[in-house]
């Protein structure tokens, strides 16, 4: 879903306001996900912590924005890409559960086998393998896209099940955002190193310290009553 909506959004809306609409979305489901316990790592409070890390996980990416161009901002538009993002959150923790249940390998192939399908079916239905030929580019490096992604969402199985959806989520963030500042220093005729994207950067990995301070799972309904029923009854002859 997420792909297919940023194929009609992002000429839309631009590129920037997307991805804050989608990171926004994303944190939203990440508090969710963790709080409701879908991930494998628990049910995770939602506390002023991690509200403050996803909030400073918005801010980041729309620091780092500044200066691009924005397109048309059609609310209805932007609420199905917050709604995506949220749908993204949700992905990751199923993904986590599933190779939890079995393999990190398990996780992504499922991810994979259920998503190629139907995004081939709307290509069709959109009419995309029809028309003129399709003219491949040269470049090599616009075709490891896929390859990319792969290693994306193996990253993102292996995390959740370790720091729960919002912390994995941010953490994600935080690698695009040093990843664009390398690719516009490093790439010739690139911007170079840009302030915002820098300040963004660090921001993002100042909200994922904040989001993890003191998590704390919480068990699960009952577990106290049963723990206590459990344990060994003190004999009061014997003292405290």
């Amino acid at each position: 879903a997420i792909v297919l909506l940023a194929a009609y959004a992002v000429p839309v809306v631009g590129v920037a306001v997307f991805t804050i609409a989608q990171v926004a979305g994303n944190g939203i489901g990440g508090l969710a996900s963790d709080r409701v316990g879908l991930a494998p790592v628990g049910r995770l409070p939602l506390s002023g912590p991690r509200v403050a890390g996803a909030l400073l996980g918005v801010a980041a990416v729309t620091l780092a924005q500044i200066g691009r161009p924005v397109g048309d901002l059609a609310v209805g538009l932007l609420l199905l890409v917050v709604a995506a993002g949220v749908g993204v959150a949700v992905q990751t923790a199923l993904n986590g559960r599933v190779s939890a249940a079995g393999s990190a390998a398990a996780g992504v192939a499922v991810n994979f086998v259920v998503s190629t399908p139907a995004v081939l079916l709307v290509a069709a239905l959109a009419g995309a393998f029809t028309g003129p030929a399709i003219r491949w580019p040269g470049e090599w490096h616009l075709y490891l896209g896929g390859l990319l992604g792969v290693g994306v969402v193996a990253s993102l199985v292996l995390g959740v099940r370790a720091a729960g959806v919002l912390r994995t989520g941010l953490a994600l963030v935080g690698g695009q955002l040093t990843g664009a500042l390398l690719l516009d220093v490093l790439l010739p005729g690139g911007p170079g190193a840009r302030l915002p994207v820098l300040a963004g950067a660090l921001l993002t990995v100042l909200a994922v310290l904040v989001a993890g301070r003191r998590p704390g799972v919480v068990p699960p309904a009952g577990a106290v009553r049963v723990a206590s029923e459990q344990a060994p009854a003190r004999d009061e002859r014997l003292g405290p």
